[in-house]
């Protein structure tokens, strides 16, 4: 029965390849020096060996293939347009594209910025709701929501990606719009 005397392990990405690195004890080993953050969008590969205190290396070693995504979804808004005013607006859409684990989902909060409050699926509330909304690259919010004329909305899309990093940042006019609702004819 050999015993270890110490363990190695090689990072690589699909490209370029790692020396091999010496790691910190031998069962459980680690190894500390990797990339930070590591690079989003990419394959890695990881190979360990170990060796024993006659210098006979491992002959098959261990090899583990991973992906790094930690890059969030983006998602946009299509409908209500930035700006607009409306009458009646019965769905909150939108597209949502990420680069590399694929979207897995697309959440919104409606905002009433008059009162300052925020819709939560059913009625307003203090505090931000994020509500999810169905489909992926293309997305909907179909609930009904209760508008009130002559005040200013505000939605807003965060993207989800399928690694599970979630949309910080929202651009206005694309993630981020406002819009008037009016409801009421003129008066003349």
């Amino acid at each position: 029965y050999p015993l270890r005397r110490q363990r190695q392990m090689c990072i690589r990405d699909r490209v370029s390849y790692s020396t091999w690195n010496v790691c910190n004890a031998t069962n459980p080993w680690t190894y500390t020096n990797v990339p930070n953050p590591w690079p989003s969008g990419d394959t890695f590969v990881l190979n360990s060996r170990g060796i024993d205190h006659a210098d006979n290396w491992e002959m098959t070693y261990s090899t583990i293939t991973f992906v790094i995504d930690n890059i969030p979804a983006e998602a946009f808004i299509t409908l209500p347009v930035h700006g607009e005013g409306y009458k009646s607006l019965k769905t909150i859409s939108g597209t949502a594209a990420d680069d590399f684990s694929g979207v897995g989902g697309v959440s919104i909060y409606v905002k009433d910025l008059t009162m300052n409050r925020f819709f939560n699926g059913a009625t307003w509330q203090d505090g931000i709701a994020w509500l999810p909304t169905t489909g992926l690259e293309n997305w909907v919010y179909g609930t009904t929501v209760t508008y009130q004329s002559g005040r200013q909305y505000q939605v807003a899309a965060k993207g989800i990606d399928s690694a599970g990093n979630q949309q910080t940042e929202f651009v206005v006019g694309t993630s981020s719009v406002t819009f008037f609702f009016d409801s009421q004819p003129p008066v003349s």
